[in-house]
């Protein structure tokens, strides 16, 4: 019985190995073997059970990555990319300076953020993407603007309910919460704060998109892609 637990043990052990791995090759050069890595990781995940917090325990080190710098800031992409940050263990920072100018970057351990990027990369596309072809193309700017909000809090809750899900169980729990913890102490240390992003809106066009940001599976996707 002891022998049958140690073997279950050592196989996640060298599982868990390999999603290291897998990860720290998502700093290639090389964006195809990137992505690949990164998608191959979240399916060992998702196979074995396991979270981020399990292949980061015993890894303190916090860093911070700017993800986008510019002009145009957009509400949505501030709600998403927070969203994003939180079911992964990380923090979201809002930099804005003159002339309209603003930054986000994310804040966390390494693998964390590597799985901010791609998330991040991945779903601000397809809410162009789908906006694009659902909008109608005589929409105002207001209507497209409250579509793609909808469409970031749609997803924000599928975020919300994935992370939950990892919640589950004592362990999980106390290992979730020595990340949540380390990220915090990091934060107060360089004076940094974060602040809760919450949408509320009651046009059509909100709601329209809340029901498209919903459709987007994302365990299902990520599994589909490296298929």
């Amino acid at each position: 019985m002891h022998i049958g637990k140690r073997h279950k043990m050592d196989d996640q052990k060298q599982v868990m190995e390999k999603i290291r791995k897998l990860l720290s090759l998502a700093t290639s050069p090389e964006k195809e073997e990137a992505e690949t890595a990164i998608m191959k990781a979240h399916e060992l995940l998702f196979k074995y059970n396991l979270s981020m917090a399990d292949i980061n325990e015993g890894k303190t080190t916090i860093k911070e990555v700017v993800y986008q710098d510019g002009f145009r800031r957009k509400q949505w992409r501030g709600l998403l990319l927070y969203n994003i940050a939180k079911a992964n263990y990380s923090a979201l920072l809002t930099g804005e300076g003159y002339g309209g100018h603003y930054s986000f970057t994310f804040v966390g351990k390494e693998h964390n953020l590597q799985t901010c990027i791609w998330m991040s990369d991945y779903l601000l596309k397809a809410v162009e993407r789908i906006s694009r072809k659902e909008i109608p193309k005589n929409a105002k700017q207001k209507y497209r603007e409250n579509y793609r909000l909808g469409m970031a809090t749609g997803i924000s809750y599928t975020l919300s309910e994935l992370r939950a899900e990892e919640e589950t169980g004592p362990e999980s729990r106390s290992l979730i919460l020595a990340e949540d913890a380390q990220l915090s102490e990091y934060l107060q240390e360089q004076g940094l704060r974060t602040k809760e992003t919450f949408i509320k809106s009651g046009s059509k066009a909100f709601y329209n998109g809340v029901r498209e940001g919903l459709k987007i599976p994302l365990n299902t996707q990520i599994s589909q892609v490296q298929a």
